[in-house]
């Protein structure tokens, strides 16, 4: 009820002056509100809790003098005392922005002016030069935080590995679930026990990185864009964009040397277009030098340019304030997710790595080979080192077999196809097909190696890429083409391969162990064929049997293994 009075009367005296005393009374009343004014606008409310404290209530703490001149223009021009005190703010934060950044705004005519335009152009090729940098971290933020880890704690970081690497394990020995969950717990238990100087200089370099993201998300592109020939945007065109602005530039966040060294060893080592080639210390080192003459673009951007009060005149807000910037608060669930990741992959690849060990000490132990056979010209490897040849183990072998294995019991096949005399006529048939066929796959053989061979069609092809197809974009599809051709034609010889193997099993199968089918039957002439080396004969097809017989089985495995490295 007071305060009601103490309005009405105040109305009443407003109302029953005249002209004169009413404009001199305004006149004394907005000078001595200047003159509070110089002193007190400068100092606009710092922390979060003023920020949010509504014009109303923060002009209840000026001066009686400045209320009442504020109370005054209300009433004369019917405008609310906010509006009036917002418009005081704001004329006082243009004026301090006029003067001390000049070239950057009109206010008077409410626009950004070229100034701002060149510190924004300035700042957007910041932005592309830090563009597929920070693409890169958006695509996997736990693996970059694993190379951050490399840089920020190497040390830890390498016993972390050494204590949880299944290949710390020999191939003899069978690795349980047991064993995978012990792993796995070690990398946890490390992780959990972290130095806590280490997890706040880890969380600091997230953090600028976040920030260095979000710096790279502001809307530069398009407030330039609203930017007339004249190089003047109108402060309501530049609302939208300029938010963005504000949010990032409010407060700094530099990233220091760890985040940018892991930044660009992250994106050196996972991008797949990435133009970088050469030694990655020195790349590194010029990575380094151009990231801190465009932070100092950054740096010149926000002590050139007052974010925070152009965003107030663009707003039309004298306590405008964008809400503080977070990011990365998740970092280390992302962290510990991709070491849990990374044992995976290293896990699985152990399994891999140890069934080919089993692979390679079948064919040392049925053939006496001591190597993972390979094809004896690979020419992608000259271009493409970690190439991923889909039929690596399947056609190394299948060129080992036909090529070197089989010519052990060519003999007795032969025998068998001059003198056996089939119980099923379509097994004659069959077999001679199949013994023919050793040497066609033999000159076709020939004729792939010759083609992948320097001078050969595929070697050619190749070699016309220029070289490294896995980092140059403008190579790789060629060499995928001419690699498709290749495996097309691998993926023929190991379908025919495996024809032949298994009609070699049904085939002889039913002769030396008597497991006729209605397709396959044994030979009439079993115990004569051969003549006086009847017996040696039996032998020698019986082991020529089990020589396939253990053939087919790798093949298979190579296959299984080859599909599963894909």
């Amino acid at each position: 009820m007071a305060a009601e009075n103490e309005r009405s009367a105040f109305d009443r005296m407003v109302t029953t002056i005249s002209d004169d005393e009413r404009k001199d009374m305004l006149d004394k009343v907005s000078r001595s509100a200047q003159e509070e004014e110089d002193d007190d606008v400068s100092s606009l409310p710092v922390n979060e809790q003023e920020y949010k404290t509504s014009l109303s209530i923060r002009l209840q703490q000026e001066s009686f003098l400045r209320r009442l001149w504020i109370k005054i223009k209300s009433a004369l021009f019917n405008i609310t005392p906010e509006d009036i005190y917002n418009t005081s703010l704001i004329n006082h934060i243009a004026h301090d922005v006029e003067h001390t950044y000049p070239g950057l705004i009109s206010h008077r005519r409410s626009v950004l002016t070229l100034g701002t335009y060149e510190k924004l152009f300035m700042i957007r090729k910041v932005q592309e030069f830090f563009m597929p940098y920070i693409e890169s971290y958006e695509s996997n933020p736990g693996l970059y935080y694993y190379y951050l880890s490399l840089v920020v704690m190497p040390e830890i970081t390498e016993q972390i590995q050494q204590n949880s690497d299944p290949y710390k394990f020999p191939f003899t020995k069978n690795l349980t679930t047991e064993t995978r969950v012990q792993l796995i717990k070690k990398i946890d238990d490390a992780l959990d026990s972290l130095p806590e100087s280490k997890r706040t200089a880890m969380y600091m370099c997230v953090r600028s990185i976040e920030w260095l993201k979000a710096f790279n998300r502001m809307h530069v592109d398009s407030l330039i864009r609203n930017f007339t020939p004249a190089k003047e945007c109108l402060y309501n065109l530049s609302r939208s964009d300029f938010a963005s602005i504000a949010k990032v530039m409010n407060v700094v966040n530099i990233p220091g040397n760890e985040a940018l060294v892991a930044l660009f060893s992250f994106y050196y080592n996972t991008t797949a277009d990435n133009p970088n080639q050469g030694d990655e210390e020195q790349l590194v080192s010029e990575f380094i030098n151009g990231a801190h003459l465009h932070i100092e673009e950054i740096r010149s951007f926000s002590s050139g340019l007052p974010v925070k009060d152009i965003a107030r005149l663009v707003f039309d807000n004298a306590l405008y304030d964008s809400r503080p910037f977070g990011g990365g608060e998740d970092w280390f669930v992302k962290f510990k997710s991709q070491w849990r990741i990374n044992f995976d992959t290293r896990w699985n690849q152990w399994l891999f790595d140890y069934k080919k060990y089993r692979v390679q000490i079948k064919i040392k132990t049925y053939f006496d080979y001591d190597d993972l056979p390979l094809l004896p010209v690979r020419p992608w490897t000259k271009l493409w080192t970690g190439y991923p040849f889909r039929y690596e183990l399947s056609m190394g072998f299948i060129w080992l077999f036909f090529g070197t294995i089989v010519k052990t019991i060519e003999a007795v096949l032969k025998t068998l196809m001059l003198e056996g005399d089939f119980v099923v006529k379509e097994n004659s048939a069959e077999y001679t097909d199949n013994f023919r066929f050793l040497q066609n796959i033999r000159n076709d053989f020939a004729v792939f190696n010759a083609s992948l061979s320097d001078g050969g069609e595929v070697a050619a092809a190749l070699n016309s890429l220029g070289h490294s197809p896995d980092k140059d974009p403008s190579s790789r599809a060629g060499f995928t083409a001419v690699m498709n051709d290749v495996e097309d034609t691998a993926q023929s010889f190991i379908e025919k391969a495996g024809k032949w193997f298994r009609s070699m099993k049904g085939l002889i199968g039913a002769i030396v162990n008597g497991a006729e089918s209605q397709y396959y039957g044994g030979l009439t002439n079993w115990s004569k064929i051969g003549g006086r080396q009847n017996k040696e004969f039996k032998e020698n097809l019986s082991a020529a049997y089990m020589l396939i017989d253990h053939a087919y089985d790798i093949l298979t495995e190579a296959e299984g293994l080859d599909s599963s490295s894909v």
